[in-house]
């Protein structure tokens, strides 16, 4: 389940906002089979929760905990509780195995790994870059500032960004900061490379 609101734990003596999303361990075939995750609704900002979310339901542990200590959670990998600068947009070893066990051990067993998801929709290749081809991307992020554009490829903030970085402008000269993460998807090196931004990292898809 998606939504916007703020997600929020009230069970233990003080009340603590719930970074990205919540959902049940191993819950995926049992009536604990939901995830809730938070989403403004506008620049894909809850697919790295989305993909965290699923993956518990599907049984794997949170990286760093007692069922993977492998695999630090410094490490920033999908799934870790830990939050990282420089997340990385990909599963953890530990995390790739337990769900090839999980899916091994239960795909002749139980209904629920049997069964083939029926999208709800045409599934297609196109990432948020596409989607924000046809939409203003920094207005999405910021709807605040309705007329907010990507800076001028001249401009100093513009060309000093940071890889898988850009910088909106209020005006044609006048930047508005912070600089923003770059869409998933957006082409990250020169020259026809198929390296590209997710997660705000520099990838090969």
């Amino acid at each position: 389940l998606l939504t916007s609101s703020l997600i929020r734990d009230y069970i233990w003596t003080g009340i603590s906002r719930i970074d990205g999303g919540v959902s049940y361990q191993d819950g995926i075939c049992t009536h604990l089979r939901v995830g809730l995750v938070n989403d403004n609704g506008r620049s894909f900002s809850g697919i790295r929760s989305l993909v965290k979310q699923i993956a518990h339901l599907l049984g794997t542990p949170w990286d760093e905990g007692h069922q993977a200590p492998d695999c630090p959670g410094k490490d920033g990998y999908l799934v870790s509780l830990d939050t990282s600068e420089n997340p990385l947009p990909m599963l953890s070893n530990c995390t790739k195995d337990y769900l090839l066990q999980k899916y091994q051990n239960n795909v002749h067993t139980k209904q629920c790994w049997m069964d083939t998801p029926t999208p709800i929709i045409e599934r297609t290749k196109e990432l948020p870059v596409h989607y924000f081809v046809r939409e203003n991307f920094c207005t999405a992020d910021r709807p605040n500032y309705p007329n907010d554009k990507y800076c001028p490829d001249d401009h100093d903030k513009q060309r000093n960004a940071p890889v898988c970085k850009v910088a909106c402008c209020q005006s044609v000269t006048r930047y508005r900061g912070p600089r923003r993460l770059s869409p998933d998807g957006t082409n990250c090196t020169r020259g026809g490379s198929e390296k590209v931004c997710l997660s705000a990292q520099c990838v090969t898809l």
